[in-house]
């Protein structure tokens, strides 16, 4: 006779299956057949795939499979344009990332230009179930011009992306620098850096490239699988006469991070809520109510200045800093917590404090002044991580009334590139900041200087965790 347990129903009994493991449960088929069956998937770490080229079909883990899945995406970056005389190439335009079609997409960085601004940011969205943020990329610098009195000039820089990554503006001809613009580095999206100059007469050096869209989102209950398509970089523009090539941007990148349920209890895909302007009061989710919440806020990002347009030197007016950022995990939170998002500065003025409970990040630093003196980066305090934003560049020196110099770009935050300064010797405005908390572009110096840009207002993300 089996040794298994005697369970007794108004149909008579039944012996019981021998003894099961954690994570199984008696079931039945409706005819009185009883069997042990997994109720949940077993406890497992989280486990990645990643993507760095090319396109294909992502596969959904199985046995067990994950109960949500992450996907953190940059498109391509732009590439930077080439400098020279004449006969100068513009770069070329980075390629969109994809995830699921049209589910997930995060656009490509465009090209520097010749004689210009420099390349915008990539855009950025999420399609209907998903839930995260998307993100434009970082724009890149513009270019300098000279026609007389020659000197040298620096090429612009390439437009940073959540994952950072912008190429450096390529050097002067002076003390065995490097003229060529840099590239964007692999798989962070981020623009390439345009091209130096000489001291030829009717130089323009080259503009930097846009960084390509971020997306940052959550997918519950996955499907089976999904198509994708990792975005290329932009091309480089070629040297023009007497001049030097840009830099390359940097390749884009996907990484599906996959969760599991415990082997104690069925996992709930976690929820998020946004905030990005105003004040108010966060509510805790309640049925279910979460074990513990990650809260992420940013400061605005500080405004950019107008470029000079008188004196001696009509240099680019500097970049506005971006915001801190303060991060931290609350076990057992509170049904609510008040919170504050720190406004954008608008030209030559800091960025305002975002708060959340105890919390502090504060905004950028404006650029004023000097145009050569950017706006410092904001600190952050009452976080486990307490990260002080990115300072603006100051803006570039020109000789004359149409060879201005080139505005700063803004300062980095936590959510990737500031606003490109403008191109010089002309009335170009600065670009504005697209990522939450980055500096505002300064304008370009110049017998018309052009206005500094605003920064980008504050963020809070508060992720909700129920296993």
């Amino acid at each position: 006779m089996s040794a298994s347990p005697l369970i007794w129903g108004p149909s008579g009994g039944k012996w019981l299956p021998a003894n099961g493991t954690n994570g199984q449960a008696l079931t039945t088929d409706g005819s009185g057949n009883i069997s042990l069956n997994n109720y949940i998937s077993t406890g497992k770490a989280p486990t990645v795939q990643t993507f760095t080229s090319g396109s294909g079909t992502y596969t959904t883990p199985t046995s067990p499979a994950p109960i949500f899945i992450r996907v953190r995406m940059v498109g391509g970056g732009g590439g930077g344009s080439g400098s020279g005389t004449a006969s100068i190439g513009a770069g070329g335009n980075g390629a969109a990332t994809t995830f699921g079609a049209s589910l997930l997409s995060a656009g490509a960085g465009a090209a520097g230009v010749v004689g210009g601004q420099g390349g915008s940011g990539g855009s950025a969205s999420l399609g209907a179930g998903p839930i995260g943020t998307a993100l434009v990329g970082g724009s890149g610098q513009g270019c300098s011009y000279q026609s007389t009195n020659p000197t040298n000039l620096m090429g612009g820089s390439g437009g940073s992306s959540a994952f950072g990554g912008g190429g450096g503006g390529g050097s002067n001809t002076q003390a065995s620098a490097t003229p060529v613009g840099l590239a964007g580095a692999t798989n962070t999206g981020g623009g390439g850096g345009g091209a130096g100059g000489n001291n030829n007469a009717t130089y323009t050096t080259g503009c930097g490239g846009g960084a390509g869209g971020f997306v940052d989102a959550v997918i519950g209950s996955p499907a089976a699988t999904y198509s994708y398509s990792v975005g290329t970089s932009g091309s480089g523009g070629t040297a023009g006469t007497s001049g030097y090539a840009g830099g390359a941007g940097g390749s884009g990148y996907i990484e599906v991070t996959e969760y599991y349920a415990s082997a104690s209890s069925v996992l709930t895909a976690p929820t998020q809520q946004t905030f990005t302007s105003g004040s108010g009061t966060y509510t805790r989710p309640s049925s279910p109510s979460p074990l513990y919440i990650k809260v992420t806020l940013t400061g605005g990002g500080g405004g950019g200045q107008s470029g000079e347009g008188s004196g001696t030197n009509f240099r680019g007016g500097g970049g506005g800093g971006a915001g801190g950022t303060s991060i931290f995990y609350v076990s057992s939170p509170s049904a609510t917590y008040s919170y504050s998002v720190g406004g954008g500065g608008v030209a030559s003025t800091t960025g305002g404090a975002t708060t959340f409970g105890t919390a502090t990040a504060n905004g950028g630093g404006a650029s004023t002044g000097t145009q050569a003196i950017a706006g410092l980066g904001g600190t952050a305090s009452g976080g486990t991580s307490n990260i002080t934003g990115g300072d603006g560049c100051p803006g570039s020196e020109g000789i004359a009334t149409i060879q201005g110099g080139a505005g700063g770009t803004g300062g980095a935050s936590f959510w990737g590139g500031g606003g490109g300064g403008a191109a010089g010797g002309s009335a170009s405005a600065g670009n504005a900041a697209n990522a939450y908390g980055t500096g505002g572009g300064g304008g370009g110096g110049g017998n018309s200087p052009g206005a500094g840009a605003a920064g980008k207002s504050g963020y809070i993300i508060v992720e909700e965790f129920y296993q």
